[in-house]
């Protein structure tokens, strides 16, 4: 059977953590025979008070088989605690379509195992793709710069492409075509689909324009054959606390030579002796 469940009373007067029910699961998946033997829990990952994932393997034949579970879990009070019931479907056939969830974590242990692995395609992929969606939603900050995906379809400004955006609020982005020096402000629906977050890192502050060109809140090398991000002009009070940074910076610069350079031989003379 490809669907397992259980249950199991807790003796608190709280509602279960998640760590609780992450041990009950660990500790309870085990008794799920399958194949030719029983499950063997690697990793469990519980993502919400009614959800939860698990990096498993089970024997099979002469071999050992790796792959996930899906699962929901139910909790009711019962007068000496609560009651956990756990339904839970192995992902080498389907699984319900509201369980695509699966945490980054518990693919990467499933990677490292390095086991034949037997998964169902179409749920895999359901599972990708709601990660990458999370990964956007989570990088949807103001000033968050996104870079538009290889071969995706975009906005053309001034005949050249939007390529980058800037998050402006929840809802609008700044989309942005460095080629024509072009703006326009736009919903977040085609930045979810068509653009990835640029780390941040990668996207430094500048008090000066330098040789590079501003569009729309970013800094451009344009020389090139394709117009490169190189980061953005601080503005506002973030420029004043640089500034302030810089001149500490080069003041102590300054202060440091001269404490180590008392006398300069080569406003002095000394260097002919």
């Amino acid at each position: 059977m490809t669907n397992y469940e259980f249950g199991k009373l807790l003796l608190t007067d709280k509602a279960p953590t998640l760590v609780q029910r992450e041990n009950v699961i660990r500790n309870n998946l085990t008794d799920w025979r399958f194949e030719g033997g029983y499950m063997r829990v690697h990793k469990v990952a519980v993502t919400s008070p009614g959800e939860f994932y698990a990096c498993v393997s089970y024997p099979f034949r002469s071999n050992t088989m790796q792959t996930y579970v899906a699962g929901t879990i139910q909790c009711r009070r019962n007068k000496d605690g609560y009651w956990l019931k756990f339904d839970c479907f192995l992902a080498t056939a389907s699984v319900p379509f509201t369980l695509t969830g699966c945490p980054r974590e518990i693919f990467d242990a499933g990677n490292a195992m390095g086991m034949m692995t037997k998964v169902n395609e179409d749920w895999y992929q359901a599972c990708l793709q709601t990660q990458l969606i999370r990964d956007k939603e989570q990088a949807l900050k103001k000033g968050a710069v996104f870079k538009l995906q290889a071969g995706a379809p975009s906005r053309v400004l001034g005949g050249e492409r939007a390529t980058f955006a800037v998050v402006q609020s929840k809802s609008k982005a700044l989309y942005i075509s460095p080629g024509s020096r072009s703006t326009i402000q736009g919903g977040i629906d085609d930045l979810m689909e068509h653009y990835d977050p640029v780390d941040a890192s990668t996207v430094p502050e500048f008090l000066e324009q330098s040789s590079y060109t501003e569009v729309g809140e970013l800094l451009f090398d344009l020389s090139g054959t394709a117009p490169a991000l190189k980061g953005r002009l601080a503005k506002g009070v973030k420029a004043k606390l640089l500034a302030k940074v810089r001149k500490e910076r080069d003041r102590a610069l300054v202060a440091s030579y001269e404490a180590a350079n008392l006398v300069n031989p080569f406003t002095t003379g000394a260097w002919l002796s």
